[in-house]
C-alpha cells in the first residue's frame, strides 16, 4: 500500500485553490479557463486518511496525502474551479487525468460517441467462443443450462469466412474460450486455434487468446497444445482446499475434482513456457474460514513464479437452480474476507489480481 501511494506525482506539487468562474466563456480575456468535475469521478478516504480518486471514464487513479485531500476536494467540487497562472500545473494535471473537464463539455455524448465509434470498428474484433455449452462439472452456484455440446462444424465454418471476411483491415484479433467447459469441446479448439494463430502470424494481427476453464481436462499434453496455439492466459477456479472445494465443484457424476486440477496446475508450473493463470477462487460462509490453509498449499508450489495470480471473488447468487440453498456472504463481510485473504496472500509471496477482465465481464462469474 506504501509503495503504490508514494507514486503520486503531486507530492511536490504546490496546491492552490482558486474561486468561482470570472466569465461565461471557457476561456476567458484574461486567459483564465473554467473546468468541472467530470461526473464518472468516484473518491473515498481510507482509514489513514489519504484521499483515493477514480476516474471510470479514463480510468486515471490516484491516491492523495490526508495534507492535499481537502485542497483536491475543492478543485473537483460541484462549484467548478478557474485555472490561474499559479496553479495551472495541477489543475492541467486533474484535467489530463479526466478529473476536470471544460465546463461546456457533454460528457454522456462523449461516452455515446466512443462506445459508438468502437463498437463499430473494423480493425479490431473480439471473439467469445463457447467450444462446449456443456461441462463435466456441475457447481453448486452454476447458472448454465448445458443445452448444447461441442460447437458444431457448421458454425466454425462461418467463424472462419468471418475472419476471412476482415482479413483486409483488420489489426487486432482476441478470442477468449469460454463454456459451459470449453475443453468439453476439444474438437473445436483443435480446428481454429491453430487457424487463429496461423491467421495471426501470416498477416500480422496483433493477437491475444484467453481461455476461462475448470482446469480438469488441462493435463500437461493438452496445455502443451494450448500454448502452441498462443493460447497463453487461464482462468482457473479452485474454491479451496480438496474438502471445500468438492463441496461446491464436483464432477458432473459427483466424484471430486479438486486433486486433478491441482496436478495439471502443478505440471503447469513446470513448463518454460510464458504464460499467465488466474487461479479464481469462490468463497461463501462455509469455505471462507478455511481458505488460510488453502493459500499455505499454494505457497508451497506458486509463490515463486510470477505466471500464477490469484483473485478472489464471494459467490453470488447468479440465477441457477440451486440459489436458495447457497451460504453466501454479504456486502460487509465479502470485504472483509476479500481483504483478510489479500493481506494474507501477499504475506505468503503469492499475487494478487482482479481476475481476468480486459474488455469484457463475461467468465467472471464462473
Amino acid at each position: 500500500m506504501n509503495d503504490l501511494l508514494s507514486k503520486s506525482p503531486l507530492d511536490r506539487i504546490p496546491i492552490e485553490v482558486v474561486a468561482e468562474p470570472v466569465s461565461a466563456a471557457n476561456r476567458s480575456e484574461t486567459g483564465m479557463r473554467h473546468w468541472k468535475p467530470s461526473r464518472f469521478n468516484v473518491q473515498t478516504v481510507t482509514d489513514e486518511g489519504w484521499f483515493l480518486l477514480w476516474n471510470t471514464y479514463t480510468g486515471a487513479m490516484n491516491a492523495f496525502r490526508p495534507s492535499q485531500r481537502e485542497a483536491i476536494r475543492e478543485l473537483i467540487s460541484q462549484k467548478g474551479v478557474s485555472s490561474a497562472p499559479a496553479c495551472d500545473s495541477i489543475v492541467a494535471y486533474l484535467a489530463e487525468r479526466g478529473y476536470l473537464v471544460p465546463r461546456e463539455a457533454d460528457e454522456l455524448r462523449r461516452v455515446q460517441y466512443s462506445f459508438g465509434k468502437e463498437n463499430h470498428r473494423h480493425d479490431k474484433l473480439e471473439l467469445i467462443l463457447l467450444a462446449s455449452e456443456d461441462c463435466n462439472f456441475r457447481c453448486t452456484y452454476c447458472y448454465e443450462d448445458f443445452r448444447k455440446g461441442t460447437m458444431r462444424p457448421d458454425v466454425r465454418a462461418g467463424i472462419r469466412k468471418l475472419i476471412e471476411s476482415r482479413l483486409d483491415v483488420l489489426r487486432e484479433l482476441k478470442v477468449s474460450w469460454f463454456g459451459g467447459e470449453p475443453l468439453y469441446g476439444l474438437e473445436a479448439i483443435k480446428e481454429l486455434a491453430p487457424y487463429f494463430a496461423e491467421v495471426a502470424e501470416r498477416h500480422g494481427l496483433d493477437f491475444f487468446s484467453h481461455m476461462t476453464t475448470n482446469g480438469y481436462l488441462l493435463t500437461d499434453e493438452v496445455a502443451g497444445r494450448l500454448l502452441s496455439w498462443r493460447i497463453t492466459h487461464f482462468q482457473i477456479t479452485l474454491d479451496g482446499l480438496a474438502e471445500d472445494h468438492d463441496r461446491s465443484r464436483a464432477a458432473r457424476d459427483g466424484s471430486g475434482t479438486f486433486q486433478r486440477i491441482f496436478e495439471n496446475l502443478v505440471a503447469m508450473s513446470s513448463r518454460k513456457e510464458d504464460f499467465t493463470v488466474v487461479i479464481r477462487v469462490n468463497f461463501d460462509k462455509e469455505n471462507a474460514p478455511h481458505l488460510e490453509a488453502f493459500l499455505r498449499l499454494l505457497h508451497t508450489r506458486f509463490s515463486h513464479d510470477d505466471r500464477f495470480e490469484l483473485a478472489f471473488h464471494a459467490t453470488g447468487k447468479w440465477g441457477g437452480a440451486n440459489d436458495t440453498n447457497l451460504s453466501v456472504c454479504g456486502v460487509d463481510e465479502s470485504h472483509a474476507v476479500r481483504t483478510r485473504m489479500k493481506i494474507a496472500a501477499r504475506s505468503l509471496g503469492l499475487r494478487i489480481t482482479g481476475g481476468w477482465q480486459p474488455n469484457i465481464g463475461l467468465g467472471t462469474e464462473v
